[in-house]
């Protein structure tokens, strides 16, 4: 595998990207992007692949919590919905140039050692606080992402025009709670707290937008940072169980990866979950990222 490096949003640094590759994963930079320009760059990226002779493609996507709702406002996340705008352009398109399929993520596991660690307070006790209420979130393991990847690069005649949803599982977070009592044997707790104090108003991204340095900062269609993770917690209130507004059919996930990771139970003690910290699971890759062998057999060249 060999690493390009240009931009994304450059019509030469693509074509060359794209000179001799066979297989093509594309996920952009919603966040830094914005929902405006990554709609353009999705649909550009798509035509330029196209053009330079791409065998498979695989576009990176979310869903679009705006229109399962229908289109209440609350739930517009920008970072969703421009990755969710294009792959519905692309389900539109024929496979007679090339074919192609679309991966549909969510919040990957290994955010629970980042952004979303617990907080370990005074008695010893990790506290898990999100804005979350009684709902759910559809975490994916990044290793089960690649693997997804390869699948559908590997199996063309079932993922040829596929809309493939993945998830690891509908997490509540007072299931997230013990699952790490029982895996670590640390007291810990899940404490719901609302929007307002969970992004106030001096959280010091909370005015920037999403996309302005692409756009800039008076370009009023970028949503600030505290407007889109606001809906980003919102639509995730309203997926608990697989019942809600987010869902995913884990009985083809499990045909299709039978050795996925199935509970974030499972997630902690595969990777040695503490709680803390970890900086081997944060460089673990990231939406999109591929396994360096796509196939014992496989000899095409591959864009990732």
């Amino acid at each position: 595998m060999t690493l390009h490096l240009g931009s994304s949003t450059s019509e030469p640094d693509l074509r060359s990207a794209f000179k001799d590759i066979t297989h093509a994963f594309v996920n952009l930079n919603s966040w830094a992007l914005g929902q405006k320009a990554e709609i353009y760059w999705g649909i550009r990226v798509f035509e330029l692949a196209l053009e330079a002779g791409v065998q498979h493609y695989i576009w990176s996507s979310l869903d679009s919590a705006l229109k399962l709702s229908g289109y209440d406002e609350a739930l517009r996340c920008g970072h969703y919905e421009g990755k969710a705008k294009v792959a519905e352009w692309i389900l539109s398109q024929g496979q007679e140039k090339m074919a192609w399929s679309v991966l549909t993520t969510g919040p990957y596991a290994e955010m629970l050692s980042e952004t979303q660690r617990p907080k370990k307070y005074g008695d010893g006790v990790y506290v898990f606080r999100a804005p979350l209420e009684d709902g759910a979130v559809p975490y994916i393991h990044l290793d089960d992402l690649a693997s997804y990847a390869k699948w559908l690069f590997d199996h063309p005649a079932e993922s040829k025009g596929l809309e493939l949803k993945v998830a690891t599982q509908h997490v509540a977070w007072k299931d997230l709670a013990e699952s790490f009592e029982r895996v670590t044997g640390k007291k810990a707790r899940y404490e719901n707290v609302s929007l307002e104090e969970y992004m106030p108003k001096v959280w010091k991204m909370g005015d920037v937008k999403l996309g302005a340095e692409y756009e800039g900062e008076n370009d009023e269609t970028l949503l600030t940072w505290r407007e889109n993770f606001s809906a980003w917690w919102r639509l995730y209130q309203r997926s608990a169980g697989n019942k809600g507004l987010l869902t995913r059919d884990y009985e083809l996930l499990d045909r299709i990866l039978p050795g996925r990771v199935k509970s974030i139970q499972e997630w902690m003690v595969k990777v040695g979950y503490t709680g803390d910290e970890n900086k081997r699971l944060l460089n673990n890759g990231g939406e999109g990222s591929l396994p360096t062998e796509l196939g014992p057999e496989s000899k095409e060249k591959h864009l990732a």
